[in-house]
């Protein structure tokens, strides 16, 4: 089971065709008032920092996981407004993770000397046991060969219901169950042609540290080719270019990563140009949409089947909430540095995020 468990599956997924685009023209918003910003930054660096707890009960169990967590510092080095970016899906872990965030201690970030927030902080916490056991055992891998012989007989609806249902009464699964778990999910979601729900999948399935280790080199390189195509395709050229500096790295990757080249070209193409761009995106169980921006000058096209409450600027140098407003744009000065959106509101509302060409 543990590198060609899927191998039944690969050559329908694997087909999609790339189409790298941008939008052609948007109505231009009410523009929200530029901030001015400063100069020389130094970025905070870590005093204490406290390891999330793992629980009695997890290590008993064999479990394990990972949590990504975003973070503000603030003029003191107190953490604010801890965030759960995603995670392997155990709330047991995104629970400790929190717990420990909160009570990390930083030596402030300074601008010109003086101290400042910093306000674009991401981490990963994995949690793994040094003695936990290799591969799939043997409940799990009843349960996936289920699900399996549901997604070969293209029965989408009853083997969505029992990942679910899996989901829900799920045991502790090590790291390369919960690998292989989140990567059949990718599955039944490109099955039901549900493109949003299968990037999230996939993206749980390929975060974990020792991914490559528990799928083998060639299924890795597979779903990250997946993964990649579909980023591209929704606009998420941000994403799309950080799983190909992934394929790029891999020394058994250098002819897939020049076959991808010329897509990432044409995104940086798109980037520079003169047209908007538009990412679309749904938000999670947790009422979360993340978006780490490309350009400095973006608005939002439409908000449709549920309600958004906010907009969270998190930037290298600054951090900024606002109420969702479709007619305002927001203009982040280049002093601010990399900037990533994080739009909150009710699970499953689709937004639809359009990055402005610089104005002339």
């Amino acid at each position: 089971m543990k590198n060609n468990v899927l191998s039944l599956l690969l050559c329908s997924t694997l087909t999609a065709s790339f189409s790298v685009a941008s939008v052609e023209s948007t109505s231009t918003p009410t523009l929200e008032p530029e901030s001015k910003l400063l100069k020389s930054f130094t970025g905070a660096q870590p005093l204490k920092r406290q390891e999330p707890r793992y629980s009695v009960n997890a290590a008993r169990g064999g479990g394990e996981g990972w949590v990504v967590m975003s973070f503000v510092v603030d003029v003191e080095g107190n953490v604010l407004e801890p965030k759960i970016v995603d995670s392997s899906g155990v709330r047991e872990f995104e629970r400790a993770a929190l717990g420990a965030v909160k009570n990390w201690k930083y030596q402030p970030a300074t601008m010109d000397g003086k101290p400042i927030q910093q306000c674009a902080n991401k981490v990963q916490l994995d949690f793994y046991l040094s003695d936990s056991p290799q591969g799939a055992r043997r409940k799990f891998k009843r349960d996936y060969s289920v699900l399996r012989e549901l997604v070969n007989a293209q029965k989408s609806d009853e083997a969505e219901a029992k990942f679910i249902e899996l989901k829900a009464s799920r045991d502790l699964w090590n790291g390369y169950e919960n690998t292989w778990y989140w990567l059949m999910g990718s599955q039944i979601s490109a099955l039901k042609q549900d493109s949003t729900e299968e990037v999230r999948r996939l993206n749980r399935a390929l975060f974990s540290h020792n991914s490559k280790a528990y799928l083998g080199e060639d299924t890795w390189l597979a779903f990250q080719t997946r993964l990649f195509q579909l980023e591209a395709n929704s606009g998420d050229y941000h994403a799309a270019q950080q799983i190909f500096k992934k394929i790029e790295e891999a020394e058994f990757a250098k002819v897939k990563a020049e076959e991808l080249r010329p897509y990432v070209e044409q995104m940086q193409a798109n980037i520079e140009g003169p047209h908007p761009l538009k990412t679309q995106g749904t938000l999670n169980d947790n009422g979360q949409w993340w978006h780490t921006l490309n350009r400095d000058y973006f608005s939002f096209a439409s908000a449709t089947g549920g309600k958004v409450e906010s907009i969270d600027i998190r930037c290298d140098a600054q951090h900024n909430v606002f109420t969702f407003d479709l007619n305002s744009a927001w203009k982040i000065p280049e002093s601010w540095g990399q900037c990533s959106v994080l739009v909150q509101g009710e699970p499953n509302t689709q937004v639809a995020l359009i990055e402005l060409p610089p104005q002339a």
